[in-house]
């Protein structure tokens, strides 16, 4: 199994909307496709996303549902530069119950370094339809376990 250390992670609070950051250190993996671990990631990411829901929850059109309500609203992959990242993408928070608003990007980002591969994946400006302690137990938490998760997942 592939080594994989969490070098940072950070929550960031700035008025009603919050940044969250978290970068790994993927140690000695196999040559993969940068791209195509972007890809894969955003893949297991909403696979451990919709699993967290205990079997509630399923990914249709965009919409992470329970039921017939929306509980987070995405729009499609796409390119999403981002400084010093080789590969990149993201994705548009268009709504849903947990989100006050629109507009943050969920995004990833992988590039080498020696023979290792950085990944980083974040969410910004994210305005949580949460107050900040509630969110800060609960919602943050389980954000950055799915990516943890979902980052040795793909790291294989």
């Amino acid at each position: 199994m592939t080594q994989v250390e969490k070098i940072e992670d950070a929550v960031v609070w700035h008025g009603r909307a919050c940044s969250i950051l978290q970068v790994f250190r993927i140690i000695s993996p196999a040559r993969l496709n940068l791209e195509c671990f972007v890809q894969r990631l955003d893949a297991r990411v909403n696979d451990r996303t919709r699993a967290a829901g205990l079997g509630l929850l399923r990914w249709h059109d965009g919409g992470l549902m329970l039921g017939p309500l929306c509980v987070l609203r995405l729009g499609a992959l796409r390119q999403h530069p981002i400084a010093g990242f080789e590969a990149a993408a993201g994705r548009k928070v268009l709504g849903g119950l947990i989100a006050r608003e629109g507009g943050a990007t969920l995004w990833y980002g992988a590039r080498r370094e020696a023979d290792n591969l950085i990944a980083a994946a974040g969410l910004s400006d994210f305005a949580p339809r949460l107050p900040r302690l509630p969110f800060s137990l609960v919602q943050s938490p389980l954000h950055r376990r799915i990516i943890r998760r979902a980052v040795i997942s793909v790291a294989g």
